[in-house]
């Protein structure tokens, strides 16, 4: 199907599933009132958590037609935060969020033959999961389970290799945190990685555009000093890497696909 006649069918779809999935929708509605701050209203709150589940839907369908027709409609950069980074001979570890098109980013990096890994979870049924782990890795990626991942992800960032994980999961999260102004949770695997293997922390991400395009960037590697004190540098760095993606998420929140609870 072409997508000029798949983009509304998504959308449709989304629209339903705003409307018959409660649970999401309030769940989001909550996440969007954080985002945007105590002076967001009601219509604002809304219509950026419409906007999410239409984009999502566009997401979806991107995925199901196969990310590598949208080849040639991405535009990244920072690359040289990537090479430098990689100069180190340590592997480096790309941080994001669920937003805008991570597959993509993930998918032209992999093009550009950087040796790229991502950290996935399971996806609804097991034979659903198998089948969208199927398909990133057919897009280039090395899929890397979250279950037992642990060793895969040491040895990748040993061979100097690329690492992606999206660090929004309050599923796996256990550390608290500030974001947007609220007390939150993050998962410190991404910060105890680096402090161990002393591999470099990129935030980074791909945005919908105009046109039917994407936007991909990288950031300059995160800035620490380790003070010797493990449990207090993964906190630290952890809440570094919150706050940068905070002014991210504030730039396109109706493009962040997250539908559980972020905030206690």
């Amino acid at each position: 199907m072409p997508r000029r006649l798949l983009y509304p069918l998504a959308t449709s779809v989304a629209s339903i599933m705003y409307l018959v999935m409660p649970e999401a929708r309030r769940n989001a509605k909550e996440n969007m009132r954080r985002v945007l701050g105590p002076g967001s209203t009601r219509w604002q709150i809304n219509k950026a958590t419409w906007q999410a589940f239409h984009n999502l839907g566009r997401y979806g369908a991107d995925f199901v037609r196969d990310h590598r027709k949208l080849e040639g409609r991405i535009t990244f950069s920072g690359w040289e935060h990537l090479d430098n980074a990689l100069a180190d001979g340590k592997g480096a570890i790309l941080v994001g969020l669920h937003m805008g098109s991570w597959e993509l980013g993930a998918m032209t990096i992999a093009k550009r033959r950087y040796p790229m890994n991502v950290l996935v979870d399971k996806v609804y049924t097991e034979g659903f999961s198998k089948w969208v782990q199927k398909m990133r890795s057919k897009f280039g990626m090395k899929v890397i389970a979250v279950n037992d991942g642990t060793p895969r992800m040491f040895r990748a960032l040993r061979n100097n290799e690329l690492l992606a994980i999206l660090v929004d999961a309050p599923k796996h999260a256990k550390l608290h945190v500030n974001f947007c102004n609220s007390r939150a949770k993050a998962p410190g695997g991404p910060a105890a990685l680096a402090l161990r293997t002393g591999a470099k922390i990129i935030p980074a991400g791909v945005f919908r555009a105009s046109g039917n395009k994407f936007k991909g960037w990288f950031q300059e590697p995160l800035s620490f000093e380790p003070s010797g004190d493990f449990k207090k540098d993964v906190q630290e760095l952890t809440q570094r890497i919150m706050d940068t993606l905070e002014q991210t998420l504030k730039t396109h929140p109706e493009q962040w696909f997250m539908f559980r609870k972020m905030w206690a």
